[in-house]
């Protein structure tokens, strides 16, 4: 580019990365200070724009600007549609051949004939910079993950078509980091093997397709600090496998279907996020779920068809979470469910349809908590609910269709509570209710055989309601303690062979009987 009357000189004077958002080439984000060098993980659209000046003393005729990668120390490589580690990606707000507008203000007069809009090949076409002036070109591209490891460095440069310019007074600098990754698993069979799959940081989507996992472990650990990671596990039988699921902070979305698990754990972890965690399990035999999730605003809804012989243990700590169980049958199994409440409004929801065998243990510490049970079927079963309250209303609904040779023991010390008990069968059961201050008990009974109701009230202000359409061979036991105002209603309509024992200190208030009270 030498010759008579002086020679040009060309400078790469001014940098910014940005997102390939915007309109068009002239209102895109740019990623942090001008000038400034990048993390950025791999797969995604990213702008680079560019300055170069002419400050020589000849014009630089035909001068187009191609755009060059350095990886790791590793040399010099020209960035077009088909390059490794740094590719060319199309961008709609991008024309190819068109001139950019002037956004980074270098020191020069700016060519607006510049020709330097480029998503293709990453050589702009040819322009003369005239000397004092200087030209912006833009480009879209990616880092392509096959071809990178985290945490690598990638330098960016232009050239006037492979030859370097004079003075490069700037580096730009990509570091690569773990984004948008892809682990797809399609396993057909496992036998004594283990998958050990860690992710992190950055938009992470994880497919496993298991069919047969034989005295196999599964190992999925997850960080994600950057955008959403979505993990579906899709498992068609495990024998004597253990799942180990871990997810760290970041929005994480966990999806794990298993239709069949015996002899098999399930462990899944989720600290804080906000993050979503799905299990639909369909058969578990002999197998332990267990699921810990700490605060941030998490929903946890477990959908399992058959529990048998295993174990499922929730905890929850402090944050708002929303908690599903949808269960159908649980044979010789315990739920063991334990909320402990720092802030937020936490919703425990229990649909069970049949309990064989099984315990729920049901435990919520002080703050604001709904907790729901619905249980059609309990066989032979203890429900064990304990409510301690700080402040904050709390309502515990129980709604239990058939209760046979088994428990339901509901303790609930100070605070202002609501506990409603709707039963409509109970046979050689027993429901045993200790109560203290600000407490309202409904207990709406429909039939009582050989089964027990045994209340103990403590001082408070208690309304204790008892609307019992048939008590047969039923003894009805209510003790209270006050050391202020206590109201005991009760509408007995059918006493048969019964006993209706009520012992009170303070004030009672509609005592109704229809057949006989002792």
């Amino acid at each position: 580019m030498t010759g008579g009357g002086g020679s040009p000189t060309l400078n790469l004077e001014l940098f910014w990365f940005g997102d390939d958002d915007g309109t068009n080439e002239s209102d895109n984000t740019f990623l942090g200070a001008k000038n400034s060098n990048q993390t950025l993980p791999a797969d995604v659209n990213y702008r680079f724009r560019v300055s170069v000046s002419n400050t020589g003393t000849k014009s630089a005729s035909g001068l187009q600007l191609q755009l060059e990668y350095n990886y790791d120390g590793g040399g010099w490589n020209p960035v077009n549609a088909s390059s490794n580690v740094v590719r060319m990606s199309a961008s709609t707000k991008l024309t190819e051949g068109n001139s950019c507008s002037e956004r980074l203000a270098g020191a020069q007069t700016f060519d607006a004939t510049n020709l330097g809009q480029e998503d293709n090949d990453g050589l702009t076409a040819a322009n003369n910079l005239a000397n004092g002036e200087e030209e912006e070109a833009d480009y879209c591209f990616q880092i392509r993950n096959a071809d990178v490891v985290a945490g690598k460095n990638i330098v960016l440069r232009v050239t006037n078509a492979g030859t370097p310019l004079d003075n490069y007074n700037q580096t730009p600098t990509v570091t690569i980091a773990a984004g948008a990754i892809t682990i797809p698993l399609d396993i057909q069979t496992l036998a004594s093997s283990v998958i050990d799959l860690s992710v992190t940081p950055g938009a992470v989507s994880a497919l496993l397709d298991i069919l047969s996992l034989v005295s196999s472990v599964i190992d999925l650990t997850v960080t994600a600090p950057l955008p959403t990671t979505t993990v579906p596990l899709d498992i068609l039988t495990l024998a004597s496998s253990p799942i180990d699921f871990s997810v760290v902070p970041g929005n994480a979305s966990v999806l794990i279907d298993i239709l069949s698990l015996i002899g098999t754990h399930v462990d899944l972890s989720v600290v804080p996020g906000a993050t979503s965690a799905v299990l639909d399990i369909l058969s578990i035999i002999a197998n332990t779920v267990d699921l810990s999730v700490v605060p941030g605003a998490v929903s946890v809804p477990l959908d399992i068809a058959s529990l048998t012989s295993a174990l499922l243990d929730l905890t929850v700590t402090p944050g708002a979470v929303q908690i599903v169980l949808d269960i159908i049958t649980l044979a010789s199994t315990p739920i063991d469910l334990s909320v402990n409440i720092g802030s937020g409004a936490q919703i425990v929801s229990l649909d069970i349809l049949t309990l064989a065998s099984s315990l729920v243990d049901l435990n919520i510490s002080p703050g604001a908590v709904q907790a729901i049970l619905d249980i059609l079927s309990l066989a032979a079963n203890t429900i064990d609910l304990s409510v301690d309250l700080g402040s904050g209303p709390k309502t515990v609904p129980l709604d239990i269709l058939t209760l046979a040779n088994s428990v339901v023991d509901l303790t609930v010390s100070p605070g202002a509570v609501a506990i409603n008990l709707d039963i409509q069968s109970l046979t050689t059961s027993i429901i045993d209710s200790e109560v203290a201050s600000g407490t309202l008990i409904l207990l709406d009974s429909l039939l009582l055989s050989s089964s027990l109701f045994d209340i103990t009230i403590l001082p408070g202000e208690v309304v204790v309601s008892l609307n019992n359409l048939i008590l047969s061979s039923s003894p009805l036991d209510i003790s209270a303690i006050t050391a202020s105002a206590q109201i005991v209603s009760l509408n007995v309509l059918d006493l048969n062979s019964s006993i209706s024992h009520l012992k009170a200190a303070g004030y009672i208030k509609n005592h109704n009987k229809e057949d006989h009270i002792v």
